[in-house]
Order: C-alpha cells, then structure tokens, then sequence
C-alpha cells in the first residue's frame, strides 16, 4: 500500500509540467492502481499483484495500456528515488506487456461475436421501452458498420437506398452495403413520425419534421455530441444484463468482424499485410512510412487477441 501522502507530494512536485486536469488524472489513475492492493506492502508487490493493478485500467488498445503503465513507472522510478522502496516492483513492472494482462471480462462487456449479436442485445436490453431507443438503435448500426459517429449527424434520410441495400456514407460518399437486419432497423427509424419516450413521465414524441437521419421532437438535426449522449441512457438499460456500449468500441468491433470474415474467405490476415490492414481501419491513404507500418502492425496484434477470445 501506498501512502496518499506520498501520492500527493509526487503530483505537487510534477505539478509544473500538468495542468489541474492532467493532476487530477494522474491522481486519480494512482489511486486505482494502487487500491487494487491496498494490503500488500510496496516492497512485496509480485509479478501477479502488478498484473492484476494494470487490468484495473481496463485498456484494450497498446497506446492506452502503455500509456498508463509509463505514468505509473515514472511515479515508481520517482518513488525509488525519493527513499520510499525498492526498485525491484518497478523491474516487474517494466517487463508487463499489454498481452499479459487478461481481457476476458473486457471482450464480454463490451465486445459482439457479429452484428446479429449486438442487435440482439440492443432487443434484450430495450425490450419494454418501445420505440424509446431506435435513435441509439441506428447510430449503432452505422457506427458498426464503419461510419464513426462524428458523420453521423449529416446522414440524409435520402442517404438509405433499402432497395439496393446500402447506405452512403455522407463524408465519402462511400456505398456501405447493409444486411437486411440492419437495414430494417434504420429504416424503422426513418420513416417514423413518432417515438416513445421517458420524457415527462411518459410519452409518445413527434420527431421535428427534417431532411435528416438523426433528430428529435425539438431538433430537426442532432449535433455529434448529442449523439454521442444518447448511449448514457442505453447503457442505464443494459446495465441489467451486464453489457456496456462504447461508440469506440462498436466501430472497432464492427471492424474486427470484417477483418474474420474477410479470413474465412481468403486465408489469414498477417501484421505486414500494410495495404489491407489500413482499409480496414479505415485509412486507406495511410503512407508506408516505417510509424504507420509499426502502427497498423499493432492494430493486427490486438485483432489477433480479439479474434482468439470471440471465435475460438
């Protein structure tokens, strides 16, 4: 256990290179890291024990796990210097790796084996409320199926050709073809007039009359933002049956998916296999300089742990 004393007068003493955001944050993740052991002295910390501390942070991205981990090293490396242990906790921690840590949880919580497994959750989870959450129902499906949410709001009505089966992607103008699960959903969402809502203790809303996708009773056009919010409330329902949705994470799902049915059809993927590893993640004008190889040769190897949890 570490003293929150010591915490405090390591974040004061780096306080001239963090702002009052960055010393809150940095507070906070020591916190945690350390709170995961509050009964075991600095000095006895194992291999085991330091594992377990990293997953608290719950990362499934290599950027953010060594990200995290390089701040608790420096307050270690800081620590040591400082008289407060040993250095011998900070040589474990300097050889944890990203693959070290066990996701499992993870993938359950916030991971789908496919489309069909995520709008069947969205059915469990939003069952009794109607037609309370199509808004979040078919930004889910575009965002899955590779239109990140940050477009979402410029989606026309117009945009939706469900005879041809596909939706055009309003930055690209990319054709993304849809299966007909999907496609029901958003055009359930788009021909409506009218939705449920928990608004004034319960009501039935007419949608503002618009060009466009995303709207509500008082907004003929959502903003990002206001997209964005809407998965709070979704999450307040699912929360029954233990999944949690990220906008993050079903983009990157959504991609992980292709990724293994483009496997099953034409042989395994490798990490240098550059030209179609940035399609998939969505940068196809990605140069080959040697930081973007190394940077997609990752994405590979966290699809690779993916893939291993979900279809093996």
């Amino acid at each position: 256990m570490v003293n929150n004393l010591v915490m405090d007068r390591y974040v004061e003493e780096s306080s001239l290179k963090m702002n009052e955001k960055s010393k809150q944050h940095i507070r906070t993740l020591l916190t945690k890291f350390f709170g995961m052991k509050p009964d075991v002295a600095y000095n006895d910390l194992t291999r085991q024990d330091l594992i377990e501390m990293l997953s608290a942070f719950n990362a499934t991205s290599i950027i953010t796990f060594n990200s995290e981990k390089s701040k608790m090293n420096d307050f270690m490396k800081w620590m040591v210097e400082e008289g407060y242990g040993t250095d011998e906790p900070l040589k474990i921690l300097g050889d944890i790796t990203f693959f070290d840590l066990d996701r499992s949880h993870l993938y359950d919580r916030y991971y789908f084996r496919d489309y069909e497994e995520l709008h069947n959750t969205m059915d469990e989870a939003f069952s009794e409320r109607g037609s309370e959450f199509d808004t979040f129902r078919s930004a889910a499906v575009l965002v899955w199926f590779g239109i990140e949410i940050k477009y979402l709001s410029n989606i026309l009505k117009e945009d939706i050709y469900e005879d041809k089966g596909y939706v055009v992607h309003p930055e690209t103008k990319e054709k993304i073809m849809l299966p007909p699960l999907a496609m029901y959903v958003l055009i359930n969402y788009r021909d409506s007039d009218t939705y449920d809502s928990s608004k004034f203790g319960g009501s039935v809303m007419t949608y503002a009359k618009s060009k466009f996708l995303f709207r509500s009773y008082k907004n003929a056009q959502f903003t990002t933002a206001q997209i964005t919010n809407i998965s709070s409330s979704a999450n307040r329902a699912a929360e029954e049956i233990g999944k949690t949705f990220q906008w993050n994470k079903i983009y990157l799902n959504g991609i992980y998916n292709r990724m293994y049915q483009y496997e099953q059809e034409h042989g395994d993927l490798s990490r240098s296999d550059f030209d179609k590893l940035k399609v998939f993640f969505g940068k196809p004008d990605l140069k080959p300089t040697s930081q973007h190889k190394m940077d997609m040769a990752r994405k590979f190897e966290e699809y690779q742990e993916f893939k291993e949890h979900m279809y093996s």
